[in-house]
């Protein structure tokens, strides 16, 4: 995705440069360029809500967490479910299970969790793998019994997820599994039955995963109870030639159920020292045919102000330590310009878009790198004159931007970080007291690096 970026900048670059003509300081006020300026509006009424719902139900949250503590068992890399032995509520059942059989693509782990403080994202295990934890679960809840037929119990796909939408946390399990039976050393598929379940929460979903397992587990056996068939209906087959037909229907299932990673929308504010240096060096000037003149003033560095809205793309990796965000931003800051020993006003508007990835989710600090592009425009307060007519100047541009940062994570919404961009382009067309953009025939260059903090509140 990166090298696709550099080669649009680099492809953008090329034509914006294309056929500009090299003279001294001058622009053409006949020739007409637009520019492209946005503004981005966002709101934090969503933290305020969030705080006030998180803290008016921390103390039930903490007392579930207290009570489920006992059965999760946690590990250096991975959440680790213990399932809980509870009868499941089936009358006159007249089967229990004598094996499960694993026949998922995937046997690493059996989903993710958003764990902590910083929902950071965690493998998740059954206690003593699959197949055991959940045979344990099925035996305390349909006991063995000898007037009861056994059932093995394959197993598709088991997968449990965490998502977040706004201020809520949602916890998912989801299953399919066959119920067969074996007759020496064939056997036969009876029935298939899936299940999903979902819980939210305001503090934290991963509590509920052992108990939406349970539910997804209980629920097809429920479905099994209640489907009439007989040992006519099963047709067997030699255990290779089954294991072969289930893997098939496997993986289908398992690509069915693959999803996406949801991506998360932020929004921010931005502090940055914006610097603009280059051929503003405070002696130039521009004129046009008609005698128009506008000056080009060197500008004092100063603090700006700017909003950002972005969204986190996480990275399909199995690692799963990675995102892509995209980022637009617009930063407006004012500066005292010096033209020939006379002091003025400028302002300075920049709209971005940046590409930025991280690489250390897992971590509470983690550094990110930082590629973008940006319009510019640059207003010099009675910048422009003709003849005994006063008016501004307005100078407007691209840049581009390379740099990075440290990002630090300050809870599960907000973020804190600091970066250094380092800019580069070029003025390209100005105006003035006859209010008409003309092409600047010598661009003028502008360059300069501009360290910036900014606080983000990820949805």
């Amino acid at each position: 995705m990166m090298r696709r970026f550099i080669v649009v900048l680099v492809v953008t670059y090329m034509l914006l440069s294309a056929g500009m003509i090299k003279s001294n300081l001058v622009y053409a006020g006949d020739v007409v360029q637009g520019a492209l300026q946005g503004a981005l509006i966002g709101g934090a009424a969503g933290i305020l809500i969030d705080l006030i719902q998180s803290n008016a139900n921390k103390p039930k949250e903490q007392k579930e967490m207290k009570e489920e503590k006992n059965q999760n068992t946690y590990r250096a890399k991975d959440l680790v479910i213990k399932l809980k032995d509870i009868k499941v509520d089936i009358s006159d059942a007249n089967f229990y299970i004598e094996d499960v059989i694993d026949s998922r693509v995937n046997k690493n782990d059996i989903g993710s969790a958003m764990t902590g403080s910083f929902n950071k994202i965690t493998p998740v295990q059954l206690e003593g793998g699959l197949s055991e934890s959940l045979l344990k679960f099925f035996s305390y809840s349909l006991p063995k019994s000898d007037n009861k037929i056994p059932i093995v119990v394959n197993i598709l796909n088991l997968r449990v997820e965490e998502k977040k939408k706004f201020s809520v946390e949602y916890a998912e399990s989801e299953i399919e599994m066959d119920f067969c039976l074996r007759k020496g050393d064939k056997i036969g598929q009876i029935y298939q039955a899936r299940s999903v379940s979902e819980k939210q929460s305001l503090w934290d979903a991963t509590l509920y995963h052992e108990a939406n397992i349970r539910w997804i587990l209980s629920d097809c056996l429920k479905s099994f109870a209640n489907h009439k068939w007989t040992q006519d209906d099963v047709t067997f087959r030699e255990m290779e030639v089954f294991k072969s037909e289930v893997k098939s229907i496997a993986v289908q299932t398992d690509t069915s159920n693959k999803k996406k990673k949801d991506s998360k929308m932020y929004v921010g504010i931005v502090v940055p020292y914006q610097s603009i240096k280059g051929d503003l060096d405070g002696k130039g000037i521009l004129t046009n045919p008609n005698g128009e003149i506008l000056i080009v003033p060197e500008l004092q560095s100063d603090i700006g102000t700017g909003i950002v809205f972005g969204t986190r793309y996480p990275d399909d990796s199995k690692k799963n330590n990675r995102e892509y965000v995209i980022e637009m931003s617009y930063v407006w800051s004012d500066h005292r310009a010096e033209w020939m020993g006379v002091y003025g006003d400028a302002s300075n508007k920049v709209f971005s878009l940046d590409y930025r990835p991280y690489f250390q989710l897992d971590k509470k600090t983690q550094p990110f790198l930082s590629l973008g592009f940006a319009f510019c425009t640059l207003v010099v307060k009675n910048g422009a004159s003709l003849e005994t007519r006063v008016g501004d100047a307005t100078f407007q541009g691209y840049r581009f931007n390379i740099g990075g940062g440290i990002s630090h994570s300050l809870s599960k919404h907000l973020l804190l970080n600091g970066s250094l961009i380092y800019s580069f382009g070029d003025y390209t067309s100005a105006k003035g007291v006859e209010g008409k953009f003309g092409k600047i025939n010598d661009k003028l260059n502008v360059k300069g690096i501009n360290p910036a903090l900014e606080l983000k509140y990820s949805f």
